[in-house]
């Protein structure tokens, strides 16, 4: 690991430099020196929550939905019926970002659920990551920073 790889494990990776970039964006900082360590992960790592109490989980069965739920009470506050997704969401500031099955990054609105905007990018397997003023999403081959 040097000071240009942030990871002892992603020496074989063809993701190694965006791996990299993700490193030095200051979005990970890895585990114990390591970008995907062998440990198992709970529920709760991949649970978007909003400062306002607000969680957002994503489903793909069975026709799939994204739901907005208070925290405190468990109540539904928003759910549309239109987006499968199997990963998890991501929350910004004015946005909660999906990707969805049909490779779709889908930024929706936070109070309502509406479609604020969507690009596509091409499958995944890698749940977005929001940044400040955009979202990071990435394709087997690809990393992009996508905006409004």
């Amino acid at each position: 690991m040097s000071r240009t790889d942030a990871f002892t494990d992603d020496e074989t990776s063809v993701h190694e430099a965006n791996i990299n970039l993700v490193a030095r964006e200051g979005i990970t900082t890895g585990c114990a020196g390591m970008y995907a360590p062998e440990a198992k992960l709970s529920a709760g790592a991949f649970k978007a929550t909003a400062p306002d109490g607000t969680v957002y989980a994503g489903t793909d069965r069975p026709q799939g939905a994204v739901a907005a739920l208070d925290a405190a009470t468990g109540a539904e506050r928003w759910r549309t019926a239109r987006w499968r997704t199997g990963l998890a969401l991501a929350v910004g500031d004015g946005f909660v970002a999906m990707h969805d099955r049909t490779g779709h990054v889908v930024a929706l609105d936070p109070a309502t659920g509406r479609v604020r905007w969507r690009r596509r990018i091409g499958a995944t397997l890698t749940p977005p990551v929001a940044l400040p003023d955009a979202i990071l999403a990435t394709t087997a081959d690809s990393l992009y920073r996508l905006a409004p």
